[in-house]
């Protein structure tokens, strides 16, 4: 199976008469195959799990990445998913090399013909994951993602402080360019927030990290003491890891009251180091969502 177009990132939202605005959807990338009247579809989405504010949450959608048949009929009651259609690839002829302007007006078309059964979903790689989420093939879990002509701008800021993950601006021209990451999709998303956590400890490096620093532990005062927080381990260059990992005290007591499993754990330090972290959301168990390093501990 051919892998999804991607989108190259921009920080700034922009407005153009030759872009539609899609909200950016934090899920999983997916593609959907089914039926209508017109034929056989192959649908390009996400399938997502929404908060409490009705908005996006990738590491909600992760909480039904399992297989165990156990686990999934509470995972539907307590995370139930939607899939947000946004392209469409094939209607009883190959559409990908249509441009979307086109591929939009097909795919609104059909969307009320959606079938309940007889759904296949596939993740980004081509895995099947239609068991995962069983709820899809009923038409109603599945939703035309909606956009808007021109005004980036003003969804962007809509979105944002709506809690949503930014905008996608999408040539009305361009074709589907299968396996590619290009200007034609641009994906503008809401800046990160920032703030200094306690140094705990370290994860061994892999790799070209082998010996070194792979990741810090991360921790936040409180009136309780430190709670954890996540790790972080993209930010800082080689010469950066190398000190730091001289730097480090290693120290054989958890300096959480509650010890956390952590993956790769290495040792812990003495919580005295700050170190500026960017990260752009909590997750519902107060971790740091994609943490960066901003600069070497202080």
């Amino acid at each position: 199976m051919n892998l999804p177009m991607k989108c190259q990132k921009q920080k700034k939202p922009f407005s153009s008469s030759r872009h539609l605005f899609e909200p950016k959807v934090d899920g999983w990338r997916c593609r959907m195959f089914t039926k209508t009247d017109a034929g056989q579809l192959e649908l390009d989405g996400e399938v997502a799990v929404l908060d409490a504010q009705g908005v996006p949450r990738l590491h909600l959608v992760q909480q039904r990445g399992q297989d165990d048949p156990l686990f999934l009929k509470a995972a539907m009651r307590d995370y139930p998913a939607l899939f947000f259609g946004f392209d469409i690839l094939h209607c009883g002829r190959d559409l990908h090399l249509e441009p979307l302007k086109t591929r939009k007006r097909v795919l609104t078309d059909v969307w009320s013909g959606l079938r309940k059964n007889g759904v296949r979903l596939c993740s980004k790689n081509g895995h099947d994951i239609t068991g995962r989420f069983p709820e899809l093939g009923d038409p109603r879990n599945c939703k035309l993602l909606p956009w808007v002509e021109g005004d980036g701008e003003a969804l962007f800021e809509k979105l944002c402080l709506a809690g949503w993950e930014g905008v996608v601006g999408k040539e009305l021209e361009s074709p589907y360019l299968y396996d590619s990451r290009t200007k034609l999709w641009i994906a503008s998303k809401r800046p990160k927030i920032e703030g200094d956590f306690i140094i705990c400890g370290a994860t061994k490096g892999k790799g070209n990290r082998e010996g070194l620093v792979g990741s810090l532990i991360l921790g936040e005062p409180t009136d309780k003491g430190l709670i954890y927080v996540g790790e972080a381990g993209t930010g800082l260059c080689f010469a950066d890891l190398r000190k730091l990992t001289e730097k480090l005290t290693r120290k054989d007591a958890c300096p959480f009251n509650d010890r956390p499993k952590i993956d790769g754990f290495w040792f812990w330090t003495a919580p005295k180091l700050k170190v500026e972290i960017a990260y752009v959301e909590r997750t519902v168990d107060n971790k740091l969502r994609e943490p960066v390093i901003k600069r070497p501990p202080m």
